[in-house]
């Protein structure tokens, strides 16, 4: 028997057994790569979608706890997907991510230019009608509490640090162009390549 496994007979037969063997390693190697893709999209899916339900309910987009996609592996998976899915499927998860993605820089850009610029300039501009109104009731300290207050409550009460309409429309837009897929057949379909 081992003479005839070292022969060369059999070498064209232990090729192509080798052969298989590296095509089962790669095939179920490719299977598990998919599995776990499948299950990191379906995270961050349920993860965007809950932060988007959290912003149209009116949460405070200025809290850095909540993130849309924060880190998206799709454009990392996107090709282990290519064959396993419908092209209206592909596309429904390519666009959802596209348009977090988008929605994630324009919640950024906002943070960073409205919490920086708008905040400092709001506070200078509650530091300079202080002094006005200290200059004026210099001899009312009451008057001027009473007043002081009125007027830190209005600032205080502002929902927005000037948010010009069109960059608040702006990311508004994008929230609500992101299709909901975890109430799809899309999604049964990532939990069935997730198994």
């Amino acid at each position: 028997m081992i003479d005839w496994i070292f022969s060369e007979k059999s070498s064209g037969f232990l090729t192509l057994i080798t052969g298989l063997i590296a095509l089962l390693v790669y095939w179920l190697q490719n299977k598990s790569r998919v599995r776990e893709a499948a299950i990191i999209l379906m995270t961050e899916i349920r993860s965007a979608e809950k932060a988007i339900q959290d912003i149209k309910n009116g949460a405070d987009i200025f809290n850095l706890n909540i993130s849309i996609l924060p880190v998206s592996g799709w454009n990392k998976y996107y090709h282990l997907f290519a064959q396993k899915l419908t092209r209206d499927q592909f596309e429904s998860l390519d666009s959802f991510f596209k348009n977090c993605n988008a929605a994630e820089k324009e919640l950024n850009r906002i943070r960073v230019f409205f919490t920086d610029g708008c905040l400092q300039a709001k506070c200078e501009n509650i530091q300079i009608k202080l002094l006005d109104l200290a200059e004026k009731y210099k001899d009312s300290e009451i008057e001027y509490t009473k007043t002081k207050d009125g007027i830190l409550e209005i600032f205080h009460k502002e929902n927005y640090w000037f948010l010009p309409n069109k960059t608040k429309d702006d990311f508004q837009k994008y929230v609500i162009n992101i299709s909901q897929i975890s109430s799809t057949p899309l999604w049964e379909r990532l939990e069935s390549l997730s198994k």
